[in-house]
């Protein structure tokens, strides 16, 4: 199940696949209507195309880099710490 939720976790939209499909698969039908946001998620989300899209919509992405990535991403964590 992928869930996309607001600040209090809130469902907003969720998408059931396959328990084999990567998170990223789905990512584009999560996030299509958000804008002007921050959104939190693990590192299942981490890919240029996802984050590109997401900063076109102003968004701020929270996303820790997968540890294959040539160049980390520097990440507020402050966000993710006060958000739980």
């Amino acid at each position: 199940m992928h869930a996309l939720v607001d600040a209090l976790g809130n469902p907003l939209k969720f998408i059931l696949s396959p328990g084999q499909r990567n998170d990223i698969t789905q990512a584009e039908n999560l996030t299509d209507n958000i804008a002007n946001t921050v959104l939190i998620a693990d590192k299942g989300y981490d890919a240029n195309h996802l984050i590109e899209s997401l900063q076109s919509k102003q968004c701020q992405t929270v996303i820790p880099s997968k540890q294959n990535r040539k160049s980390l991403r520097n990440i507020d964590l402050h966000i993710t710490r006060s958000a739980t």
